[in-house]
């Protein structure tokens, strides 16, 4: 079978679906997908819905690993898309394109969103210090439980001094929040999409989408 004959439409269908039987012999599966199973799975969610169905299981929404889970789908989906008609935000990341396409979030949540994404993604901590931009260095406290708005952003900004660490310049992220949002934005994607409304901006095009995140499994005679 010669994949490389894939539409483009059928590559993003790809990439954006959990499961995508190809025909009897193949599944194409995407690394995003792959993300998002394992932020709903650790998180309590479910898989197909991404909705917290066992009550039981609602302390799972603040689970660190499904949120570094999230925020590697914020990431790669700012990276590949954006809706028609945006700017392209090229002097942004790809999590702060991401949040500025589907939120609306100030600017200064967008980058506390950044930060905790390098604090946890780096080095699975809770502070991040960045002394050539102030705005991305916070230390957080990551809550287990829904907040009114997704974050308490700090009264004071904090100076990334390790010393100088207080109630007063903690940032406040609630998971469960941040999970929903998250769940949101990947809703909106796929309604995009199902409406020819979904750009690609990836530097290679579909092409690159394949080759990076699109993963072929090869069923047995048996269709296992």
């Amino acid at each position: 079978m010669d994949f490389n004959n894939l539409t483009k439409k059928e590559i993003i269908s790809c990439h954006l679906n959990l499961l995508q039987k190809y025909d009897d012999e193949t599944t194409i599966f995407s690394s995003l997908t792959a993300a998002l199973r394992d932020a709903r799975q650790n998180t309590g969610r479910d898989l197909v819905t991404g909705i917290l169905t066992n009550k039981d299981d609602e302390h799972k929404l603040a689970n660190w690993s499904g949120a570094m889970c999230y925020l590697i789908i914020l990431d790669q989906l700012g990276k590949c898309y954006k809706p028609k008609g945006f700017p392209d935000y090229t002097e942004k990341n790809s999590i702060q394109r991401c949040l500025k396409y589907y939120t609306h979030l100030s600017d200064e949540e967008i980058d506390a969103i950044y930060a905790l994404r390098n604090a946890l993604l780096h080095d699975y901590s809770i502070s991040n210090c960045n002394s050539k931009k102030p705005s991305l260095q916070h230390h957080f406290t990551l809550l287990g439980f829904r907040l009114p708005n997704l974050m308490g952003l700090p009264t004071k900004s904090w100076n990334g001094n390790i010393e100088t660490k207080s109630k007063e310049n903690v940032t406040y992220i609630s998971l469960p929040t941040f999970g929903d949002m998250v769940e949101s934005i990947w809703n909106s994607t796929l309604n995009l999409h199902r409406h020819n409304d979904l750009v690609v901006i990836l530097k290679g095009g579909v092409s690159e989408i394949r080759t990076r995140y699109l993963q072929y499994i090869f069923n047995d005679q048996n269709g296992h």
